[in-house]
């Protein structure tokens, strides 16, 4: 009876009171109650039931997680087109890896480490059961200091934590096997790269105490992985090479264009990973996004011009790597500098760390990809940098000689703690597991002796031509050696130098400098037009080089009854070679920019002889130049 009168239901704020009042007035309605007007202020469902969080700001942390992420697949991109193409699966995968391991690793213990209640309250390390798995982090809960979920910054931080051991694998490319990476993971996010987030990002941390500021990771992620790269280099110890100038060949990107995909997705990336670092989709974080852009601009022009100016010619990996050298730099200041500061940041950046390239070279340090002298000597610079750029007004903080001071230290010291514990920690893995391959395993490369893949379908057909050089015999042989594997990913051999070839593979051989009495024996030369996939390689395959006159040149699908024929002269025979080495030189340039393939260069021979057969059991100068 005292529910029968009229009920008026009015401002509401959440979901739960909503739903516990109209529950009242349904069962009032129900007894006779009448509803003379409700009235309420309630809105979307994420202000009703998340009222101090942003929805715009959640929408924009959400897009930078993404852009973060997208920043791993760009570094094995680009990456994947610096290192030989015998090591393209190998760089990627280690870089992929890293999404998966660190991931796990993040949620059971890295977020606790990093961001949860300094231990023992002297800013060292977080308490590890803060937030295991994610838990007492909330959906509707802001995370300190911004109003976007506690989980999705979880989750955004968790992509930086991807990519700091995804970079540190450009120093040992070649050098480290698959396990010893993965245990390495394991360890170094926990015990270098947490501390460095807790010592800064987290206000508990004691260098954040102490005034020592990094906006976007300039200390925490290219400090942290550029060091820890140097101390692999000194781990695995330098590549091996036989002359100088195969070591300068390794250094020479064999695709250019992943390394240009690769700088893109990276640009792009980087937009939330500066931009996203103020978890605010706001007039500071725009800044950020901004200088980002300028200094990645300012310091590809200055890398061009620095490499122009020692090549002559304005180079595309050396544009690529300007750039990202720019945005590594600008990183620790993307937030507190105005946009002038960002693009004299970018002009300093080019020649700076074109100079520690420089370095380490002289120092023979084989940093294969440049990881210090680019990504850990860029971090350096941008935070030393921020101490005499920094604009109160944009970030709080104020450029002095004391702040100067504090960012040198910090610098100097996250340098060397980088350094020696990934140091002990690769000592660690080395003892535990295996961690340098064998050299038989780097010569014919990681991908097929570790992944049993191949980068390219093509390398299934290989293409071994080697036009220059008195060393023709040993450097085709060694290529031969290496490419030449079957469908389980390792070399197949039948008996003693006779090589069993799985289809489709092609070896096209030239000649150049060879003394009258040498031979190209079998590992060397493969016929284009066998009749089965199994075929051996025999001596009586092979096109035997020497200064006798009336010398036959068989060919391997005609019966030894056909081959009674033979050049008239000597210089017939040179003539011949020198005719294929012209011809293998001129495929070997189309190959190179781009307009053929091996797998076409081998089907339109194979095609053309199906079209033509030979009229005799000879290559002559007719078979060539159809061939041709």
């Amino acid at each position: 009876p005292s529910l029968r009168r009229p009920v008026i239901l009015q401002g509401h704020s959440t979901r739960w009171q909503f739903d516990r009042q109209a529950g009242s007035v349904m069962d009032a309605m129900r007894r006779g109650a009448s509803l003379v007007a409700v009235k309420t202020d309630l809105m979307s469902g994420s202000d009703i039931e998340c009222p101090n969080i942003s929805a715009s700001d959640t929408a924009w942390m959400m897009t930078a997680t993404a852009f973060v992420l997208f920043m791993t697949p760009g570094l094995a991109f680009f990456y994947g087109g610096l290192v030989p193409r015998k090591s393209v699966v190998t760089i990627i995968m280690q870089c992929y890896i890293s999404i998966s391991v660190t991931s796990l690793v993040w949620a059971i213990v890295g977020c606790s480490l990093a961001f949860g209640k300094s231990w023992g309250g002297i800013g060292i390390i977080g308490d590890p059961s803060s937030f295991p798995l994610f838990l007492n982090l909330g959906h509707c809960e802001p995370w300190p200091g911004s109003r976007v979920p506690q989980l999705l910054f979880a989750c955004y931080q968790m992509m930086f934590a991807v990519i700091a051991p995804a970079l540190i694998t450009g120093a040992f490319a070649d050098r480290v096997l698959f396990p010893a990476y993965l245990l390495f993971i394991i360890l170094w996010v926990p015990l270098v790269y947490c501390p460095f987030v807790h010592w800064i990002w987290n206000p508990q941390g004691f260098l954040a105490q102490w005034g020592v500021v990094d906006f976007a990771g300039g200390i925490v992620v290219h400090i942290s992985a550029g060091f820890a790269a140097l101390a692999s280099v000194f781990v695995v110890g330098s590549r091996k090479f036989e002359t100088e100038e195969e070591r300068k060949m390794a250094k020479v990107p064999h695709n250019r264009t992943l390394v240009a995909l690769g700088t893109g997705m990276l640009f792009l990336g980087w937009v939330g990973f500066n931009g996203g670092a103020g978890t605010a989709a706001n007039w500071r974080d725009g800044g950020a996004v901004v200088n980002s852009s300028l200094a990645a601009s300012f310091a590809m022009m200055a890398w061009i011009a620095i490499e122009w100016h020692h090549l002559g010619k304005p180079q595309l990996v050396g544009a690529c790597v300007g750039a990202v050298g720019g945005l590594a730099t600008v990183t620790p200041a993307a937030g507190y500098i105005r946009p002038w500061a960002a693009a004299l940041i970018g002009l300093v950046t080019a020649p700076f760390c074109f100079g520690c390239v420089q370095f380490q070279e002289y120092m023979h340090w084989d940093d294969a990809l440049d990881v210090w002298g680019v990504h850990g000597m860029g971090g350096v610079l941008g935070s030393i940098l921020l101490g005499v750029l920094a604009d109160s007004s944009i970030g709080g903080v104020d450029r002095s000689a004391e702040f100067l001071g504090k960012q040198v230290a910090a610098c100097l010291f996250t340098m060397v703690y980088a350094f020696v514990v990934s140091y002990a920690l690769l000592r660690v893995v080395g003892a535990v597991l295996p961690l340098v391959p064998p050299p038989e395993m780097v010569a014919e490369g990681l991908d097929v002796t570790i992944h049993g893949e191949h980068a390219y379908d093509e390398d299934h057909v290989v293409y071994a031509a080697q036009t220059r050089g008195p060393n023709f015999l040993a450097m085709a042989k060694a290529q031969a050696q290496a490419r030449t594997v079957g469908a389980t990913g390792s070399p197949s051999t039948s008996g003693s130098g006779t090589a069993t070839i799985p289809s489709p593979l092609v070896v096209i051989a030239a000649v150049n400098e060879m003394p009258d009495n040498a031979e190209i024996t079998s590992d060397l030369v493969v016929p284009v037009n066998r009749k089965n996939d199994d075929t051996d390689i025999t001596s009586d395959m092979v096109m035997p080089v020497a200064s006798q006159p009336s010398l036959p040149i068989p060919r391997p699908d005609s019966p030894p009854e056909q081959q009674t024929d033979s050049f008239s002269n000597d210089e017939e025979v040179k003539s011949m070679l020198l005719q294929i080495q012209l011809l293998a030189a001129k495929v070997d340039a189309l190959i190179a920019s781009g307009r053929a393939s091996s797998t076409s260069v081998a089907r339109a021979l194979a095609g053309a002889r199906a079209r033509e057969p030979p009229k005799r059991g000879w290559l002559s100068s007719a078979d060539l130049n159809r061939d041709r």
